[in-house]
C-alpha cells in the first residue's frame, strides 16, 4: 500500500491510526505517534498483542511523505491457492511482513503476526474498534492511496532464518542478587517467550522459560563455579532444525523442539518450547520487551552476544550427541 501523509502541528504527543486493516478486535494497524518537537514515531500492532516500533524521526507539520506499506494482513490466508507456487519459507515470511518505508528510506523492517484480514477492511486514517489513549483518527491529511503489486515473485528465497544458536558473557554482579534477569527474549505481548535467570546468590542461579499464557518452568540450582563473567550457550531448536547447516547432527531431531543452555561449557537445562515456536525469528538479548512480569524490564549486570565463527557453533551444535535423549 503506498499514500501520502501530512503530518500535523500537535503540543502533545498524540497517537493515530494511519492504516488499519481487520476486523474489530482482530486488527493489524499502523500508528504514528506525532510529538510537540515534529518527531514521530511509527509502530505496527497486532491487537492487543503489539508489535514492532521505529525510532522518532524528524517529519516537518504540513510537509507531504510518502509513506510505503506491506503486512502479512494484506495476503491471503497462508492456506489460500494465493501460495501454491511459494515454498513455506517464502509464504510464511509474507504472511509475518510488517515493514515502513517513509519516502523511499525504510523506517520499520520486522516481522510480525497477522490476522487472515478480509480486503475491505482496509481502511485509511482511522480505526473500526479503537481502545486505550489512541485516537480514533488521524488529523492530518491522508491522500492517494495506491495497492500495489506484490513484488515477491514465487522464486523468492526470504533471507536465512537465524541458526538459533546464541553464544552470551554474561555478568550478572551483587545488584542482581534476588531479581529476575531477562537473557533471551522472543516475540512480542503475548505471543512469545522469555529465558530469565534467578539468582539466587553470589554463585547460583536457576532458569526460567516463561512462555507467555502457559507458565514459566524453572531449573534445578545451577552452581556459578567462579564469580564474574560467565560464556552462555543456548540452542533453540526450532531454528536451529531449519537452518541449512551441512550434514547436521542426527540428535538435532530430538531437540527441534528444545530450548538448551551451556553454562561455561557444561550443560546446564534443557526445556521443552510448548507454545510459540514462531516467536524466535524475532529475538532480543538482555530486554523483557514484551513485559513478562516473571523478569525485571532490562539487565542489570552485563550481557553482551559473542561473534562466532561457524565452525565455532558448529561445536556447540555437536554437543547435542552427548546429551541424554529428552
Amino acid at each position: 500500500m503506498k499514500f501520502t501523509a501530512t503530518f500535523p502541528s500537535v503540543t502533545t504527543t498524540t497517537t493515530m491510526p494511519l492504516l488499519a486493516v481487520g476486523l474489530p478486535g482482530f486488527t493489524d494497524t499502523l500508528y504514528a505517534s506525532v510529538r510537540a518537537d515534529h518527531r514521530v514515531e511509527f509502530f505496527f500492532d497486532h491487537h492487543p498483542f503489539g508489535g514492532p516500533r521505529s525510532q522518532p524521526i524528524l517529519l516537518q507539520p504540513g510537509k507531504v511523505h510518502t509513506l510505503e506499506v506491506d503486512l502479512g494482513a494484506f495476503y491471503p490466508p497462508a492456506h489460500d491457492t494465493y501460495f501454491a507456487g511459494y515454498d513455506s519459507r517464502a509464504r510464511d515470511h509474507l504472511k509475518s511482513l510488517a515493514s515502513l518505508r517513509v519516502d523511499a528510506t525504510p523506517v520499520i523492517t520486522e516481522s510480525m503476526r497477522a490476522y487472515d484480514a478480509p480486503p475491505w477492511t482496509l481502511s485509511l486514517g482511522d480505526h473500526p474498534a479503537p481502545l486505550g489513549p489512541q485516537a480514533s483518527r488521524f488529523s492530518g491529511r491522508l491522500e492517494g492511496p495506491v495497492r500495489l503489486p506484490n513484488p515477491y515473485s514465487q522464486h523468492f528465497q526470504p533471507p536465512l532464518p537465524h541458526d538459533g544458536i546464541w553464544s552470551l558473557d554474561v555478568e550478572f554482579g551483587i545488584p542482581a542478587i534476588g531479581t529476575n534477569q531477562p537473557l533471551l527474549a522472543s516475540g512480542i505481548s503475548g505471543a512469545g517467550n522469555l529465558l530469565f535467570a534467578r539468582v539466587l546468590d553470589a554463585h547460583t542461579i536457576r532458569l526460567g522459560l516463561d512462555i507467555w499464557g502457559y507458565g514459566a518452568p524453572l531449573s534445578p540450582p545451577i552452581e556459578l563455579a567462579t564469580p564474574g563473567r560467565h560464556r552462555f550457550d543456548v540452542v533453540v531448536g526450532a531454528l536451529a532444525i531449519v537452518y541449512p547447516w551441512p550434514a547436521p547432527p542426527l540428535a538435532l531431531q530430538k531437540y527441534a523442539r528444545h530450548i538448551l543452555v551451556w553454562v561455561d561449557g557444561s550443560p546446564a537445562w534443557i526445556i521443552p518450547v510448548t507454545q510459540h515456536e514462531n516467536s524466535y525469528r524475532h529475538v532480543k538479548i538482555g530486554v523483557n520487551h514484551q513485559g513478562f512480569d516473571s523478569a525485571l524490564s532490562i539487565f542489570t549486570g552485563e550481557i553482551a552476544v559473542v561473534p562466532q565463527t561457524a565452525t565455532e557453533k558448529r561445536a556447540v551444535l555437536e554437543r547435542l550427541e552427548s546429551l541424554p535423549n529428552p
